[in-house]
């Protein structure tokens, strides 16, 4: 994510790296960090139109020896958190949706993204999660403005399964231009959390906010005590979402768009749909039922990392009760680790 303090700089261009060069690119994706550059399109996030993946199903009676020793993480729509938990049922996921604006007050369904750890370890790896949740349209408000608001006002609540780093603190306004988008937070006390923390909590709310206008442009964040935004990071900031390597050090690994958190669904035929960014497409998936293993396979996304290709994975039918589907990607030196994984918590009535 680009940031200027507290002026907006021009933005760099970024170059998508080829998958040869995957480790390559990797390591400079790391190092951009916060430098990262802007440019990705002006809606939503979305991938290339998801593509049918090959999936090989291997049914099992018992948990699967990777799924027993995988620590808690979180799941593009069904987070687990750092600690172990239950999803948040406030959550409302129902795949690629588009922001809602209202005529009047009332409720929309918003794009909103989450820090939550997608990649176990000591610290875990941070990354933002994109959700679909409902929100709240100020009384009389309507337009681009007051659907962003809503939006980063649903990002900065604490709900169990995400990382909450904005503690009590509130959005108080936003503005929206055709070339920047302005948000105002409360000057209440600002969180000493790490660089990395606040690194990714000013992110979520960039992208929220973009996604929710529907206009990627640049955005500039104020308010806080002592002239900081959050941590360490000064109030009047500019930044920018991130793109092509550089989306690597914000976005999670892997987002699961269907079925929803907490979704309630037919018994099928269901399909599994999502996002990834991982060495050469390919990953492997895991459908569980109170602990045991119903159905296992790997599947293929659109695209190989750098690049955010889209997945799909049938699952059939399904008897009734319920279900936890995990995607994950193992590391490509061959060891133990993760690329990255996702959860998604579900039912079958």
């Amino acid at each position: 994510m680009e940031v200027t303090m507290p002026a907006a700089q021009p933005t760099p261009t970024c170059t998508a790296t080829s998958r040869p060069h995957l480790a390559l690119a990797l390591a400079l994706g790391a190092a951009l960090g916060l430098s990262g550059c802007g440019g990705s399109p002006a809606t939503a996030p979305t991938a290339t139109a998801p593509a049918t993946a090959s999936t090989t199903t291997t049914p099992s009676a018992s948990t699967s020896a990777s799924t027993a020793a995988a620590t808690s993480s979180a799941g593009a729509q069904s987070p687990a958190p750092t600690g172990g938990g239950t999803p948040s049922p406030s959550v409302v996921a129902t795949g690629a949706k588009t922001a809602q604006t209202p005529a009047s007050s009332g409720r929309a369904t918003v794009p909103v993204y989450l820090v939550a750890a997608d990649r176990p370890g000591t610290p875990p790896r941070l990354r933002l999660f994109r959700q679909y949740l409902p929100a709240t349209i100020a009384s009389g408000s309507t337009g681009a403005a007051a659907t962003a608001e809503a939006a980063v006002a649903t990002a900065m609540t604490g709900r169990p399964g995400w990382t909450n780093v904005w503690g009590e603190r509130h959005v108080t306004d936003v503005r929206v231009t055709p070339t920047r988008i302005s948000i105002t937070l409360d000057d209440g006390p600002v969180r000493q959390v790490s660089a990395e923390e606040s690194r990714l909590g000013v992110a979520s709310l960039v992208w929220t906010a973009t996604a929710a206008a529907k206009s990627n442009v640049p955005v500039t964040i104020t308010g806080g005590s002592g002239g900081r935004v959050l941590g360490t990071l000064k109030s009047g900031g500019t930044w920018r979402r991130a793109s092509g390597v550089a989306a690597t050090t914000e976005l999670a690994t892997f987002w699961i768009d269907q079925p929803g958190a907490g979704a309630t669904v037919g018994a099928g035929p269901l399909t599994a749909t999502g996002q990834a960014c991982v060495f050469e497409g390919a990953f492997a998936w895991t459908l569980t039922k109170a602990g045991a293993t119903v159905r296992s396979g790997h599947a293929q996304a659109t695209s190989g990392c750098p690049e955010r290709g889209t997945w799909s994975v049938p699952l059939g039918r399904l008897a009734a009760g319920t279900y936890q589907l995990r995607v994950y990607a193992g590391s490509m030196e061959g060891s133990a680790g993760l690329q990255g994984e996702a959860r998604t918590t579900f039912t079958v009535r």
